[in-house]
């Protein structure tokens, strides 16, 4: 190995030693690691974490103090080996200083351990940050819940790496309620809806009675079904603002499930119902169409036609009017025109 050799090595192991100091250094002021070194009460995932952490650092600083004074030697020797007239065996004794193994072996462990004691306290820095903010939001958000938010907060005082599930946790019940809290929203809109139906499906029920002469009618729900939903609904709501989430989910199911029932029962009687009373319409509109061609071919004065005509009218203003007879009333007047039109 040469001098020049020897020197660009020398160079590079400074430097590896230089950047290991300033990481040590920096590790050991960094503000997490002194709270981690002067706090007794850690406990949990932390403390079994932490603790050995911070005696590894006792090794960390031996391996530097060791590679330290392998590299003052290393440098020591080489202020005698001049570039003129040194002999062959102290540029030798240089060399075999820098090619010892265990130095190089010694610079990995101080490396990897400084690793690792740099990922346990940036991760407890983390936690703390981070789960503080984040039980500052589900505060925000939930209540009836504030004896088992104080506790993650103790438990992320002494031991935050452990205090993620629980933290989580509580943002998962934070975010249940918002959602829960959508959903009663939605839940109203449902229950205007369903209010809505009900009435129409009422007022078509009633006028079908009223006109329609038929015993395929479908009542609405009853009056107090509608109420029962709006009370069952205030309860939910009482519910969740009291900080009963689970039970308050498991009756917006069952509350949904229902109302959504109770909403298509009522549409579809509205449109059963609604059925035979437009079709008594649409049969006094083909009636007219036919009495107007009538006239129009001069055809209104046949006797059979206008007493089939005149039965006809009277049974679709009757109410309640037979539509089965009402509509072969029609057919009639249609096949007698239709007679006449051919002759």
């Amino acid at each position: 190995m040469t001098l020049d050799e020897i020197d660009h090595l020398l160079a590079e192991w400074r430097s590896k030693l230089d950047a290991a100091a300033q990481n040590l250094v920096d590790l050991r002021s960094h503000p997490t690691y002194l709270q981690l070194a002067a706090r007794p009460e850690l406990t949990g995932v932390t403390l079994a974490k932490v603790e050995p952490m911070l005696v590894s650092m006792v090794d960390l600083f031996d391996y530097y103090d060791q590679l330290q004074g392998w590299m003052a030697r290393a440098e020591e020797a080489r202020k005698e080996a001049t570039r003129l007239f040194s002999p062959p065996e102290k540029i030798e004794a240089v060399a075999g200083i820098l090619r010892r193994p265990a130095s190089a072996e010694l610079l990995v462990k101080l490396n990897v351990g400084l690793g690792a004691a740099k990922e346990v306290v940036l991760s407890v820095d983390a936690a703390w940050r981070q789960l503080g903010n984040q039980l500052d939001v589900v505060e925000k958000e939930v209540g009836g819940l504030q004896t088992r938010i104080a506790a993650a907060r103790q438990l992320i005082a002494t031991d935050p790496l452990g205090a993620q599930a629980e933290t989580d946790a509580l943002t998962q019940l934070a975010g249940r309620r918002t959602n829960l809290k959508q959903e009663l929203n939605n839940a109203a809109q449902t229950l205007t809806k369903l209010s809505s139906a009900h009435t129409k499906s009422k007022q078509c029920f009633e006028e079908a009675r009223t006109k329609i002469q038929t015993g395929n009618l479908r009542p609405p729900c009853a009056p107090e079904t509608v109420s029962a939903f709006g009370r069952w609904l205030h309860t939910l709501t009482g519910k969740l603002n009291e900080g009963a989430w689970e039970s308050a989910a498991v009756g917006m199911e069952r509350w949904k499930e229902s109302a959504e029932r109770c909403l298509q029962s009522e549409l579809e009687a509205a449109e059963l119902n609604q059925k035979p009373v437009l079709y008594r319409r649409e049969l006094r509109g083909r009636l007219d169409a036919l009495k107007a061609k009538a006239v129009g071919r001069g055809k209104s004065e046949d006797s059979e036609l206008s007493r089939v005509g005149k039965q006809a009218r009277e049974m679709l203003q009757t109410n309640p009017t037979s539509i089965e007879q009402a509509e072969q009333m029609v057919q009639q007047y249609e096949k007698r025109l239709t007679l006449l039109l051919c002759q």
